[in-house]
């Protein structure tokens, strides 16, 4: 019986120094990775109050004719609270899909980069005073960073349609003039020399409901400094849609929203 009850005893220390163990663990473990972790939320929200989609765009030239037709329209990316205090990293490329669809199928996938970067005057130790932590972008949707490094973010969209990127940079403690930026989405869909090959827009003319969804791709975020940098890239699901909108049919095509006159510097197409 004494040696049952030490058998016991042994047993229930054992238990008891196990679980002592393995808790410190868990919770070492845990404090370790929030403390890895980064917090990476969007610098943009992004909507569309405008596009039109012509169905019946021909023309030609010395070497070719097409028979196409044209999506345009404009997006508005406005730079969230934390992009104005450059809250979580010194640079951020966001990488943003405009899926075009409709009850006939998949039309194309627009994408468009934006970025914001910060930019510091008067620094000591640097060329000309100035740091900025994205040096340069394009073509498409490429960002160069300070320490060197070029994110290729053609990498991730795929043979997506690009229609450009834009970078915006902070000086901390201003306000920008204006806190968003206005770009123009553009897509021609075409046959040409009178080939029926396109299978895009035989679906889009035959369409009577046609949609654009907004979706971010993924964000790349850069935190630097003279003798140190990382990027980080951290990959958004496509399910999440920002934006879903329904354009409505008209004789000539699609049309979503009002243009407003003068919101970019060339004329836009209306119906």
């Amino acid at each position: 019986m004494n040696i049952e009850k030490k058998l016991i005893l042994c047993s229930i220390l054992a238990i008891a120094i196990g679980i002592a163990t393995i808790i410190p663990l868990e919770y070492l473990m845990a404090g370790e990775a929030t403390a890895n972790a980064q917090i990476i939320t969007p610098y943009y929200d992004v909507t569309i109050p405008y596009v039109y989609v012509n169905l019946n765009q021909a023309g030609g030239n010395n070497t070719a004719t097409w028979d196409a037709a044209t999506i345009q329209g404009v997006a508005n990316f406005t730079l969230t609270p934390d992009a104005l205090s450059l809250r979580n990293a010194e640079a951020q490329a966001e990488f943003y899909r405009f899926r075009v669809y409709s009850d006939k199928g998949d039309i194309v996938n627009l994408t468009y980069s934006m970025a914001v970067s910060i930019e510091q005057l008067n620094v000591t130790g640097i060329p000309g005073g100035c740091y900025t932590a994205i040096t340069g972008s394009g073509p498409g949707n490429r960002f160069s960073f300070a320490d060197g490094t070029t994110y290729n973010g053609d990498s991730v969209i795929g043979d997506n349609l690009c229609s450009g990127g834009t970078v915006r940079y902070i000086i901390p403690g201003e306000a920008p003039d204006v806190n968003y930026t206005t770009t123009v989405l553009s897509s021609t869909i075409a046959d040409y020399n009178g080939k029926s090959t396109s299978e895009a827009l035989t679906a889009l003319r035959s369409a009577q409901k046609l949609y654009i969804d907004i979706s971010r791709i993924c964000i790349v975020a850069y935190n630097g400094a003279a003798t140190e940098t990382t990027a980080t890239t951290t990959t958004m699901t496509d399910s999440h849609v920002l934006q879903h909108i329904e354009l409505t049919r008209v004789d000539s095509g699609f049309v979503y929203g009002t243009y407003k006159e003068g919101t970019v510097p060339f004329p836009m197409q209306t119906p």
